[in-house]
């Protein structure tokens, strides 16, 4: 039996949110290493408050109760991708959630309740990339409602175990950010640029995951393609 990941066509972030602008001042980019929780941008509080009211629903019913593989992309102030998953863990998030996280790291907002706490961490690959947006819209003296970005989101089809969703999740995430074939398909059709032209958000770090069986992933129903060999 195969396993499949079905990716829904690309479309623009703000089809399924409006996305309320942090108005806080950012002045020098930097960001704060906490003991305990990370790392929070060294600026007040988001202007739009907490994670919660970090996106508000246009037509986004559905993605808080769909899990599987989401793909963000932005074209300020440079191209840059990242693949993230939503497992149904023992504590599982859904892509909604999961695009509230993406959403306070990538313009570098602050959701904790004090300067000492950060509500989310702010990795490695988006503090390179969020004060560099900052000061992008800065310059310009505009807001960053991320016009810009463009989402798609994927369900995992076949799978009979459902306690192997995450590593599963994880293998497909694997493949799509780190073999070329499959990285260039997304970066085309959300940046329409080329893979070695886009940064990525993703650490590195994440695990391989679970090969499924018969994997394959189809592309927004264009086409599908059967992986086979050895993962990169």
């Amino acid at each position: 039996m195969s396993t499949i990941l079905r990716l829904s066509h690309p479309a623009s972030l703000n089809k399924f949110y409006h996305v309320p602008a942090d108005r806080t001042h950012w002045q020098d980019g930097d960001y704060r290493k906490l003991k305990t929780a990370g790392w929070t941008p060294a600026r007040a509080p988001a202007s739009f408050g907490c994670q919660t009211a970090a996106l508000q629903k246009n037509s986004a019913v559905g993605l808080e109760r769909q899990y599987g593989i989401y793909v963000l992309g932005f074209t300020v102030p440079s191209p840059a991708l990242y693949v993230g998953i939503a497992a149904r863990s023992r504590v599982p998030e859904g892509i909604d959630t999961r695009l509230r996280k993406h959403r306070i790291k990538v313009t570098g907002s602050h959701v904790g309740s004090a300067p000492d706490r950060s509500g989310v961490n702010h990795t490695r690959q988006w503090r390179e990339f969020a004060p560099e947006r900052y000061r992008h819209f800065a310059t310009t003296g505009c807001y960053d409602d991320l016009d810009d970005a463009m989402l798609l989101t994927g369900d995992i089809e076949g799978l009979e175990d459902i306690g192997d969703h995450k590593k599963v999740c994880e293998y497909f995430e694997h493949m799509l950010v780190n073999d070329v074939r499959y990285f260039e398909i997304l970066t085309r059709a959300l940046l329409g640029v080329a893979a070695d032209e886009v940064f990525r958000l993703n650490s590195g770090k994440g695990g391989r995951g679970q090969t499924p069986a018969v994997p394959g992933i189809d592309f927004w129903g264009s086409s599908t393609e059967w992986i086979s060999g050895q993962l990169p």
